[in-house]
């Protein structure tokens, strides 16, 4: 199985988000239930070979021609009771014994509306996505304001939550929504900005701590002034001064607050970068994991080249953390991106035109 990430783009639906996303889900969670349908069958197929085989051994070295008239219990197999006089009827039994718990649905999938069929049930969606492992879906709406993009997000997190499914924003980060959410994914510059803004709150603070103490110093000593008129205009131009880097320190202690708040909350954080250079830089950042493409020809960069398989390899070897291949990916090609390294793949208009 290739992992997956849904990207999101709602310009490209036939429907609107909700229902897309829906579908989406909806349809993996069949895919899923018929690979373990199949994954089941197999397995019983491969325990009743084995089964069958330690059975006729133990009948082949039996002293007993005919059934077995008592309990036997054999280490050839596996200490297994064979109680019945019906052999016909042991490997059946046997195979239930087996399978038992150990097959069961993924709770992943427990909340899965059989009433929805109608509404949802898509054939190219379940054949689309038979392969893939759909671990998150990245709401990216860039056109949209902080407070649609808000609105949407809250639709979206209802429907994700259905499924279990983890949901990431997208470049908005400040609203708490999102920070309860901990998954975020961001561009490059935006992750940049952020991280160079708490770097310099850090020495702001570093700054006005080593002011702080100077100016402590310099109140505790007694050292007399030249005249009265000097005095005072020292002293207020001294307390004005120092009220003014007391606001200024305030306003930037609040907004150093809410950056680390960034790192504290946000426990999973993936950038999207174009280059190897970029790949480093944000891996130096703290970032999760990054997304790369475009790797395949694909319509939403139409005239541009790929940037291939190649040149991923080359990044995949160059970062320690995972790495997410997009542009052009289909079901054909996926394996290519995991065969040069990839983690997994993420896919936008391929899945959300269907």
């Amino acid at each position: 199985m290739i992992r997956l990430k849904i990207i999101s783009n709602r310009s490209l639906c036939h429907a609107s988000l909700n229902i897309t996303i829906e579908k989406i889900l909806y349809n993996y969670s069949l895919s899923r239930k018929n690979h373990q349908k199949h994954k089941q069958v197999d397995l019983k197929k491969k325990n009743n070979k084995k089964i069958n085989k330690k059975f006729d051994l133990i009948y082949e070295n039996s002293s007993l021609n005919t059934s077995f008239d008592k309990k036997i219990i054999s280490s050839n197999c596996e200490n297994i009771e064979m109680m019945r006089k019906d052999s016909k009827n042991y490997p059946t039994k046997i195979e239930d014994k087996i399978l038992e718990g150990k097959l069961s649905e993924k709770e992943t999938f427990k909340n899965y509306d059989f009433d929805d069929e109608k509404r949802l049930k898509n054939q190219k969606m379940i054949d689309f996505l038979k392969n893939f492992e759909i671990d998150s879906i990245v709401l990216r709406e860039k056109d949209l304001n902080e407070s649609d993009y808000k609105n949407l997000y809250k639709e979206i997190l209802d429907i994700s939550s259905k499924y279990n499914m983890y949901l990431f924003a997208h470049s908005y980060y400040k609203d708490a929504l999102y920070m309860e959410g901990g998954k975020i994914h961001l561009p490059l510059y935006i992750f940049e900005q952020i991280c160079n803004k708490i770097d310099s709150a850090k020495k702001d603070s570093k700054n006005y701590e080593n002011n702080r103490k100077c100016n402590l110093d310099y109140e505790n000593n007694d050292i007399s002034p030249i005249n009265d008129l000097d005095s005072s205009k020292v002293l207020s131009s001294s307390k004005s001064s120092s009220d003014n880097k007391n606001l200024e320190y305030r306003k930037k202690s609040y907004d150093k607050k809410s950056l680390d708040k960034f790192f504290e909350c946000y426990k999973e954080i993936g950038v999207s970068v174009h280059s190897i250079d970029e790949a480093k830089r944000a891996e130096s950042l703290g970032a999760s994991y990054l997304t790369f493409g475009h790797i395949f020809e694909t319509d939403c960069k139409k005239g541009l080249e790929p940037r291939g398989l190649k040149l991923l390899k080359e990044l995949c070897s160059s970062v320690a953390i995972p790495i997410y291949a997009i542009g052009g990916i289909t079901p054909q090609n996926a394996y290519l991106a995991v065969e040069n390294g990839a983690k997994g793949v993420c896919i936008m208009s391929g899945i959300m035109k269907l």
